[in-house]
This record gives structure tokens, sequence and C-alpha cells, in this order.
């Protein structure tokens, strides 16, 4: 090993990032040496409000963006001789809780919106054309926090709000899935996410409607969106159908 002994304490932080400063200090007595933030992103989904039935509710991607511009500037310890740098999470694509929360690409490997942000942050060139900037989703006219509770195998509409007019070039792709409660169990017996797009019966771009699942439970509504050439925003809906 060319570094056989080294002192270095690792801290794995996201909504308490703000707190970081204030806690090495006050742990000075026990440890003065050098830190540096393992992992950071933006809000994790045991931090953010819940729906009734505990389902996070998840911001769209370029929220996702603007939160993580301002805790890196806000509340990253750049000011201190002791902080020796950060490391982000999650370079990649993964299904934990939901299938966008911390990803910095979709399934198919397309850039999302918090890769943006960190390649911005690292001062990354590479140029892409603007995004769609989603602002939220409405299932049947109701948003996440609105608890949108369905009936089985009834029909219903979702749309997506943008905070730009509609251009004729926008891609974007629905999907319906069951809501993922066994992704940190490490179970083999936990069941996968069931993928229920057959459900989605008119797609209008921003608007889809959608029949609602026969087996009550959580679900969730997912879409993506793209211009040629863009980034890809994400945006997702919890719903719970019940009888």
């Amino acid at each position: 090993m060319k570094i056989p002994d080294l002192d270095l304490l690792g801290i794995n932080t996201f909504g308490l990032l703000k707190n970081l400063e204030n806690d090495m200090a006050e742990f000075a007595w026990m440890w003065d040496g050098p830190y540096f933030v393992s992992e950071w992103s933006i809000n994790g989904y045991w931090e953010v409000p819940k729906t009734a039935w505990e389902a996070p509710l998840e911001n769209a991607g370029w929220k996702k963006q603007e939160e993580l511009f301002r805790r890196y500037y806000e509340n990253m310890p750049n000011d201190d001789p002791r902080f020796l740098g950060h490391c982000f999470f999650y370079w990649g694509h993964k299904q934990e809780v939901t299938a966008t929360w911390f990803n910095a690409f979709t399934a198919s490997g397309q850039p999302t919106y918090l890769y943006s942000a960190y390649a911005l942050l690292n001062e990354d060139s590479h140029a892409y054309n603007p995004a769609p900037k989603v602002k939220y989703m409405l299932v049947n006219k109701g948003g996440g926090a609105d608890h949108v509770i369905l009936k089985p195998n009834e029909k219903y509409e979702a749309e997506i709000i943008l905070d730009s007019p509609l251009d004729s070039t926008l891609k974007v792709n629905w999907s319906l899935c069951s809501e993922d409660w066994y992704s940190l169990e490490l179970s083999s017996e936990a069941p996968p996410v069931a993928y229920l797009d057959h459900l989605l019966l008119k797609d209008e771009k921003v608007r889809i409607e959608f029949q609602a699942p026969e087996q009550e439970g959580p679900y969730r509504i997912y879409a993506s969106l793209n211009y040629p050439g863009s980034i890809t925003a994400t945006v997702n809906t919890p719903i719970y159908v019940i009888e």
C-alpha cells in the first residue's frame, strides 16, 4: 500500500449537511483532523413529507438541481481548512424506493437534472440543450401532497404541469408501477416492482388517461421528458388504490 496509515474522517450526510461545520467544531475534542463528505445529495426519501400511507414525495428534476445548488453554496464547509472535499451520491441508476430519486442517469443511460447539477458544480463544460422544466404532476387533479386515492379499475387522468410552453419536439415516457416498499430490506423474498404500463390507455404527451390497477395498494405514476439532445426531466406522483 502506498498509504499504510491515513487519519481521515468520512461523513455521509444529506439534509443535515447544513449542520456539518458546527458539528465538526463541536466534536473537535474527539477529532480535530481532516474530514470529507463521502456522500451527499438532495434530501433523502427519509427526510421529506410523505402521504398518508407513508409514500415519500419526490421533487421534479429541476427542483432537485436547485436544491443541490443551494445545499452546496449555502451548506458545504468550503472555508473550513480541515475540509478536504466531497463525493456525490449516486453516480448511476438504481431502484431505491423510487426509480429516480438519486439517479444521475435514467435506466437507458440518459443524463438527468442531477447529472447536470453535478457537472456544473465540477465546472464540466459539456453542453446540453435546455431540458423541460417540469413543475409537478397532477393525478385526478391532485398532487402528491393531496394524498391521491383512486378506485380499482376506474379510468383517471394524469397531467404534467410545465413552467414553459409545450414544444412539439418534446418526448414523454409514462409508466405506472407498484410502490417499492422493499428495496432496503435486502431480502431475496422481497417482491419486485411490478410495471403496469398496459393500464396506460390514451397518451397525449403531457396528459395521459389510465386505468387504476385492480389490486388494492400503493402505486406510483412516473414520467420522463426530454427534447432532442437535452438532459431528461423526471417527475412522479404516488397514488393509492382502494375500494
